[in-house]
């Protein structure tokens, strides 16, 4: 079937009118895309096309790693590659190059979609978020020994995300959380205090949350200039989630995450050992608003 030819005029100021699109008409062009990536970029066009197309089946880019320390570089001149999940079948799908200036590539997070790269971990001279399906880049300022960011939202989707960072504190691995907002020239401590790690972040309900394997950072930054921390043990809880009923193995603990899912903050626990009844186990977390009250367990 040969597909339609659209025009669109130049407006009297002197720009194109591809924003001002009709609802109907990119609806339209949304049907001919047959591809996750050709989705992808339509969606991210801009907030008109955003509120008129809908976004792809697929989840958002998975990235995966082909070099580590430990085993040498492929013999490939690109050493990434970016898989699309389609239920149980996963495909390789075409990007362009990583952002220019960064001839050596180290990924310091993959939130929402978006890869956080630098170019040394140690000593950044850039540090930038790339969507590998757009293309679009986003400076963020730099942060020496920056080890994972997290991304509260879309940076093309929402003006008013936010990235939280960790930041290697000394030799014995302890960390410090970071934040900033668009247009920050620097980024600005989360908490004094160093933890053992971060995890996991969650934002909710107007809340951070960072997670250690011990401790909880809840941080409001709604109460003044200085965010509003306060510190929840969590290890009590986490030991104790396990109830199988399976005596002849020991199902330890693979990964802890934090989740904010349909208005509710969800703690996610991976399971290590093929015996175990299931691989995930997903608890509804409770934060009492009173400082110095630990987390409850809600139901799973």
């Amino acid at each position: 079937m040969k597909r339609p030819r659209i025009c669109l005029r130049t407006t009297a100021a002197g720009g194109s009118g591809w924003s001002s699109l009709p609802g109907d008409l990119l609806e339209q062009i949304s049907s001919y895309l047959s591809t996750d990536a050709d989705l992808l970029h339509i969606h991210q066009v801009c907030a008109p096309w955003r509120a008129c197309t809908s976004p792809p089946i697929a989840f958002r880019p998975w990235i995966l790693a082909r070099w580590t320390a430990r085993s040498p570089p492929p013999a490939r001149s690109c050493n990434y590659s970016v898989w699309l999940p389609r239920r149980h079948l996963q495909r390789e799908a075409d990007i362009g190059a990583p952002p220019a200036g960064l001839p050596y590539l180290y990924c310091c997070g993959a939130s929402r979609g978006w890869l956080a790269l630098t170019d040394n971990a140690s000593s950044p001279t850039r540090l930038v978020l790339w969507d590998p399906a757009s293309g679009a880049e986003v400076r963020l300022p730099l942060l020496p020994g920056v080890t994972q960011v997290f991304l509260s939202a879309d940076p093309l989707a929402s003006p008013d995300w936010m990235a939280v960072a960790g930041q290697r504190y000394g030799d014995m691995g302890a960390q410090k959380s970071f934040f900033c907002r668009p247009g920050d020239a620097a980024w600005s401590a989360l908490c004094d205090r160093p933890t053992a790690g971060v995890v996991s972040v969650a934002f909710h309900a107007g809340r951070i949350y960072c997670l250690d394997w011990q401790r909880v950072l809840v941080c409001d930054l709604n109460l003044g200039p200085a965010p509003h921390v306060q510190i929840r043990n969590i290890s009590g809880h986490i030991s104790r989630l396990c109830r199988c009923v399976c005596v002849d193995s020991y199902h330890g603990i693979r990964g802890v995450h934090m989740v904010s899912c349909a208005g509710d903050l969800l703690l996610v626990v991976l399971r290590r050992g093929s015996g175990h009844p299931s691989f995930a186990e997903i608890y509804k977390l409770e934060c009492p608003p009173e400082r110095g009250q630990p987390l409850e367990l809600g139901e799973r």
